[in-house]
């Protein structure tokens, strides 16, 4: 069994050498920053990987969008929607006790 091309026996020699260089008193400490370290690479790599991800779909939709071809100007003309003005209130649908009149 092989972990990043190092047998289990190798693996242990390190831990011992690690051990008797920094003695058993650093080691929690150690291992504190090193679980930080790769939590923060693992954050970083998650994020880079999301924004590459929003980039090639932004891409990919930019793409599609200049092969669209455009619809005809005789249909672009039946969709446009006619400008409107908006309907003058009545009195039903006033507050009671105002008219039309009391507004100008």
């Amino acid at each position: 069994m092989e972990f990043l091309g190092i047998s289990f026996w190798e693996f242990l020699l390190i831990v011992v050498v690690v051990i008797v260089v920094l003695g058993p008193s650093k080691i929690p400490g150690i291992m504190r920053t090193l679980g930080t370290i790769i939590r923060n690479i693992r954050r970083i790599t998650s994020e880079l990987t999301a924004s590459v991800a929003r980039e090639i779909a932004l891409d990919d939709a930019r793409k599609e969008a200049e092969n669209r071809p455009s619809p005809p100007k005789d249909e672009a003309a039946k969709t446009k929607v006619p400008e409107t003005t908006p309907p003058k209130p009545s009195r039903d649908s006033l507050p009671a006790g105002r008219s039309t009149h009391d507004e100008q």
